[in-house]
């Protein structure tokens, strides 16, 4: 059967699969890259000034020394925090494991860049063996700064794991309802297909006793119109000329077999024609008219179909002129099985912005009117 895509509300590029690389790095940059400029700033000052630089020039070094010893370091975290399991481990563990980590990220920043600063400013306050650095209540600071850095680049990472992984989830659910509405369409249209032949068939068998030369030429006409069928059953949107030619088809067929008693009026500009629709939009709304309108009755009978724009939407009418929906003794012209399926389809590929409407036509007869929003597609299709 034809498939029906449906659409689906694709989101923004950006926020859908894995993040992109530099998110995991904004954290680094702010937290690390001020401290980083002003040290270099002041380890270029240092040498300049001499024993003249005062504690906040020493101070903006040594901060900046270790830094920049964080930087690989965080780089090591981001790492690590993406191969580990966002879920699977209990609290206790989980905590136990990053306290671990995090004390050896700082232990190792503190020593390097005290070493560094022994290197490059011997009178340093930090330029001290790093037993007796981290001793000191200025080792402590430095740890800290160094384990608190840890925790925000580990919990900005987290972070982006689970809005990624959150939005992934969102992804597979939207395709998963888009994969079942597109079964619904296409089950929909599996409908309409058997149920069209069904029909056609029934008209042709009605008329081989009675008149086997027009019963033929039926069969021609239907084999005609399966082909065309067969031709556009993966179009399962197709402009609005196409449909009107399966549909003039369609009721050629029928004029064989009800002769003087059907006469037919196809109008659409070229406007109408170029718009976007549902195929087999018309052969329902066609097949219902001659059913309701023209079957029950004895005297000849007109199907008029048009279509035409209206501001954004495009409107399909058939109209008969026979005792109208309202004349009969039960509902049947109006929840049809083509009637009902095509409600179906609109619905669940326009939602509120589609409806059809069937009612008694001013003057007498039935009236089934669609509307749905108006998409040119820059073709106006043409007669197979």
């Amino acid at each position: 059967m034809a498939r029906e895509p449906v659409p689906v509300t694709v989101p923004r590029p950006g926020l859908t699969g894995a993040p992109h690389p530099r998110l995991h790095w904004l954290p680094i940059g702010i937290v690390l890259v001020p401290p980083i400029v002003l040290g270099l700033v002041a380890l270029g000052l240092l040498p300049v000034m001499g024993d003249t630089a005062g504690p906040l020039l020493r101070g903006l070094a040594g901060q900046g020394a270790l830094a920049l010893a964080l930087v690989p370091a965080s780089a090591g975290i981001v790492a690590l925090a993406r191969r580990l399991p966002l879920t699977g481990m209990g609290l206790a563990p989980r905590v136990a494991l990053h306290l671990a980590l995090g004390s050896l990220v700082a232990l190792g920043a503190s020593v390097a860049s005290g070493e560094a600063m022994r290197w490059l400013d011997p009178a340093h306050p930090l330029a001290q063996p790093w037993r007796d650095l981290l001793q000191s209540p200025l080792g402590g600071v430095r740890f800290g700064y160094a384990f608190a850095v840890y925790l925000v680049v580990l919990g900005w990472t987290r972070a982006v794991q689970l809005a990624t992984a959150e939005r992934e989830r969102a992804v597979e659910a939207a395709a998963l309802r888009a994969g079942l509405a597109e079964a619904e369409l296409r089950a929909l249209r599996s409908q309409l297909e058997p149920h069209f032949l069904f029909n056609a068939l029934n008209g042709i068998s009605a008329l081989v006793g009675q008149d086997p030369a027009r019963a033929r030429q039926m069969l021609v006409r239907l084999s005609e119109l399966l082909r065309l069928a067969l031709e556009r059953r993966d179009a399962a949107l197709q402009p609005l000329a196409r449909d009107l030619d399966f549909a003039a088809r369609y009721l050629e067929l029928q004029q064989l077999r009800f002769g003087d008693r059907l006469a037919v009026r196809l109008q659409a500009d070229a406007e109408a024609r170029r718009a976007e629709v549902p195929s087999l939009l018309l052969q329902p709304l066609v097949e219902n008219a001659i059913r309701h309108g023209i079957q029950r009755r004895a005297a000849a009978g007109l199907v008029e179909v048009a279509a035409w724009r209206e501001g954004d939407e495009l409107v399909v009418r058939v109209r008969d002129d026979g005792p109208g929906p309202g004349a009969g003794p039960s509902p049947a012209a109006n929840t049809g099985l083509g009637l009902g399926a095509t409600r179906e389809r609109l619905a669940a590929r326009y939602g509120a912005r589609a409806r059809l409407e069937l009612r008694d036509a001013p003057g007498g007869g039935g009236e089934a009117t669609v509307r749905l929003p108006y998409r040119d597609t820059g073709e106006e299709g043409e007669r197979g």
